[in-house]
């Protein structure tokens, strides 16, 4: 009787032990788990936060743009001819792509040399 009970204690004994360790397995787990999930909250929370970033840089640009759009034509030709001086365009590239008049021109490429 005592080696049956001396068997079953260590049949319990060795169940409970194994029931610890998964335990402390399942725990390290879910502790894992946990940290994996923090970290999936902070990168939903940048996420959101450059969304919300970028969001509002769209709406400055379609602003920007509905701007432009509604700016008078002939000032979008002097915005170009200014672009072309920039980019080193003489008096004539500028009249012929602005139809702008000589001394117009040659006003726009004075100004800028001036600036630079």
């Amino acid at each position: 009787m005592y080696f049956f009970f001396n068997r079953q204690f260590k049949q319990l004994d060795d169940t409970v032990r194994y029931q610890k360790e998964h335990i402390d397995t399942l725990q390290l787990e879910i502790n894992d788990l946990e940290n994996q999930n923090g970290e999936m909250q902070t990168r939903s929370m940048v996420q959101g936060k450059h969304m919300r970033e970028l969001a509002d840089q769209c709406t400055q640009l379609e602003n920007q743009l509905r701007e432009v759009k509604s700016q008078d034509p002939s000032m979008r030709l002097y915005t170009r001819a200014a672009e072309l001086v920039k980019a080193g365009a003489d008096v004539e590239e500028v009249m012929q792509a602005c139809d702008l008049p000589r001394a117009e021109a040659e006003l726009l490429i004075s100004m800028h040399r001036q600036r630079g």
